[in-house]
């Protein structure tokens, strides 16, 4: 915001310069950024933070340093309403018309005649000119004028070009198109607030106006507008159509709708002074939505503790009242009016920040913080976390932050169900979209990293994923893993292969007996479209802990790692949902126990049942280990045989079986009734048999 001092000085009574008047905003808490030399002498540049809208004007920043030094604040009274605003053309119900009551709570017009289009006084033009703004002509330079000084933008309409010489204000209509001022060919949407007339949409509104209405040097009648709307909607508007204006850039910072008739007064009094007009004959205030006023209290014993040192009552009532408060004042409590112009005036400590802003934050002393310090703990969520990147960097993986904002993916694995969420206003396509899996990031690392010569590459990555749970957006917690080459050294008597299927699995297991979970699930899932082609078919596996889906682990078929490009080698992939992690972590916690290794001797037999191909080696083990045989120590594969002699379809599965009894050797007869008994069991259950 660019502000003449000369301007400023209009409504302030200082003697000050640049320098002084710069120094005394800044510690108001108003940032002036630098002094800059026009023709008008010296002029402050300040940067206003988004919630003082009311600093977007030279009134508004003039009662900030009026305040500050305590001066008076010189506003002119409001000017005599020019005839006939109180006639019979007052508040003609005919000329405005507002639809969208919501988006614009009021809406002044007014009609003058006599318009006559020439350039705008000296004046003027050099105050607009020093304020950042170029002279067009006089009707557009008071509008502009007007919104410089009182922070309320306004607009003129070329009468003549308007159906039925009224104005609506209400939502477009589907397939409806505008060009704006500058050229642009607007599409609008049915969000979006327009000004229109009896046909079709002449302005923007809070945005900018068509070229079809535009004041030009053949204007005779216009039809001047001052209104409020609504901030959400005005930003979303100018954000989706990328026009950025004065205007907008104002009512997204919230215009006082107390102040637009004063604005319009104000606007027609430079046009009549001026001679740009001659007469105002019609004029409409539609106000179906009156703001109430605004009222707070605070104590001073809280205005004391806030700011750190003990406030005179009188002193408090001072500041306020400088800077436009009502104040009743009672034994302890100020009573305060907020005014309309203050927006992001709304608690009690608001109230009290105005107070110490006014009396000058060098008054707040320096003091240590006191009390008593809790001490920190880490919560459960973080101590899971921190283990977990404990054992996946013990295993040799690099953990990696990927952005949760990408573009769509060949990699996206709708294994948890929904696609992505789009993102409204993204900032460019690799942005528009929130993730749901952590596999298109690992990937693209991995990718960016192979194309620079590094191999092999192992990244997990512990993030947050989105996804839609009926009507709302769930937020996930991920655990993902990628490894793509020989994650094992090379020795002189065997090479190193890739890290495919099983060695990723092998890295998730470590990771799921580290944390305790024992009761784990391989399980063949059903695969989706994305899941088939992402994942390979006969190498890929879903993970289940009592019937909680855990997560998946899989390997890439080698058609889309040719499709990614850049990565030589087999890439084997896992992500976990870190909640159902910690709540199975957290059933499971109560079985573990400390067993001592026992001093007896294990005895270990071997069992090859036959069983159909397609049999996965999760059902053998859960048969064996529901045989119920108390004192079987471990179950493991040793050897997959197809062929002859066996028949088409069938497969021999040599099992290893540990048996060791805690507190004495075992003989010969417990183990081999153990031993019938899970043959049994894999009969049964596995419909295995066994050579005869």
């Amino acid at each position: 915001m660019r502000i003449p001092v000369e301007w400023l000085k209009e409504f302030v009574n200082t003697e000050a310069d640049a320098a002084s008047i710069a120094e005394t905003l800044t510690m108001a808490g108003l940032e002036v950024e630098e002094t800059e030399q026009s023709e008008l002498g010296s002029v402050l540049n300040i940067k206003v933070t988004p919630n003082r809208g009311d600093c977007l004007s030279v009134i508004g920043v003039a009662r900030e340093l009026a305040a500050a030094e305590c001066l008076e604040l010189r506003l002119s009274s409001p000017p005599p309403q020019p005839s006939p605003l109180t006639g019979e053309g007052a508040n003609e119900s005919n000329l405005v018309q507002i639809e969208a009551a919501e988006l614009c709570p009021r809406y002044v017009g007014r009609v003058l005649e006599g318009v006559r289009i020439q350039p705008s006084p000296e004046w003027m033009q050099k105050r607009l000119l020093a304020s950042g703004m170029r002279p067009i002509n006089n009707v557009v330079d008071v509008t502009n004028y007007v919104m410089l000084e009182s922070g309320q933008p306004l607009h003129a309409f070329n009468l003549n070009r308007l159906s039925e010489e009224r104005i609506i204000v209400r939502l477009a209509q589907p397939g409806e198109k505008m060009t704006a001022l500058d050229g642009t060919e607007c599409a609008l949407s049915e969000t979006m607030l327009v000004i229109a007339d009896a046909e079709k949409p002449v302005a923007i509104a809070g945005v900018m106006g068509g070229a079809y209405t535009e004041v030009t040097e053949s204007t005779v009648r216009i039809l001047l507008e001052s209104a409020h709307f609504d901030p959400v909607s005005v930003r979303r508007t100018a954000n989706r159509l990328a026009l950025r204006t004065e205007a907008s850039y104002r009512f997204e910072r919230v215009v006082s709708r107390e102040g637009v008739g004063a604005a319009a007064d104000r606007a027609c009094e430079l046009l009549l002074k001026t001679g740009a007009a001659q007469k105002v004959t019609r004029t409409a205030d539609v106000y179906p939505n009156p703001a109430s006023k605004r009222s707070i209290s605070v104590r001073m014993s809280r205005t004391g503790a806030l700011l750190g040192y003990e406030v005179n009552k009188g002193a408090a009532e001072t500041a306020l009242r400088s800077l436009g408060f009502i104040i009743e004042a009672g034994e302890e409590v100020l009573n305060c009016t907020v005014p309309h112009w203050r927006s992001d005036v709304t608690r009690d400590v608001d109230i009290v920040e105005e107070i110490g802003r006014v009396l000058g934050y060098q008054r707040i002393p320096d003091r240590l913080p006191g009390g008593a310090a809790t001490p920190g703990r880490r919560s459960d969520l973080q101590r899971i976390t921190a283990e977990i990147r404990n054992i996946l960097t013990g295993c040799g993986l690099q953990e990696v932050v990927c952005h949760t904002l990408q573009a769509p993916s060949i990699m996206d694995i709708e294994f948890w169900g929904g696609g992505r969420l789009p993102v409204r206003n993204a900032l460019s396509s690799e942005l528009s979209q929130l993730r749901i899996s952590l596999a298109p990031g690992l990937t693209a690392a991995a990718q960016r990293n192979a194309r620079r010569g590094e191999s092999p590459l192992a990244f997990f990555e512990i993030g947050r994923v989105f996804r839609m749970e009926g009507e709302s957006i769930a937020e996930k917690v991920h655990i993902g893993g990628l490894v793509a080459g020989p994650i094992n050294r090379d020795w002189w008597q065997r090479a190193n292969s890739d890290a495919g299927f099983y060695e990723i699995k092998g890295i998730v297991e470590l990771l799921l007996e580290r944390l305790g979970l024992k009761d784990i699930e391989w399980a063949s899932f059903n695969k989706g479209e994305a899941l088939r082609y992402c994942l390979h078919p006969g190498r890929s596996s879903e993970i289940r802990s009592t019937n909680d889906r855990l997560g998946w682990v899989g390997e890439t078929p080698l058609d889309l790692i040719e499709e990614i490009g850049g990565i030589r080698h087999r890439i084997g992939l896992f992500e976990l949902e870190l909640e159902m992690i910690q709540s199975a972590t957290e059933s499971q916690v109560a079985a573990k126990t400390f067993i001592p290794p026992s001093p007896y001797p294990a005895v270990t037999r071997d069992l090859a049942p036959r069983v159909p191909i397609d049999r996965p080696y999760s059902d053998l083990e859960a048969a064996v280990r529901q045989a119920g045989v108390t004192f079987l120590e471990g179950c493991e594969p040793r050897e997959v045989f197809t062929g002859d002699p066996l028949k088409p379809g069938i497969k021999s599965v040599t099992l290893s079986l540990t048996f060791r009894h805690p507190a004495r050797t075992l003989t010969d007869d417990e183990v081999q009734a153990a031993v019938t008994r899970i043959r049994e069991a894999l009969e049964q259950r596995c419909g295995a048999i066994f050579p005869t």
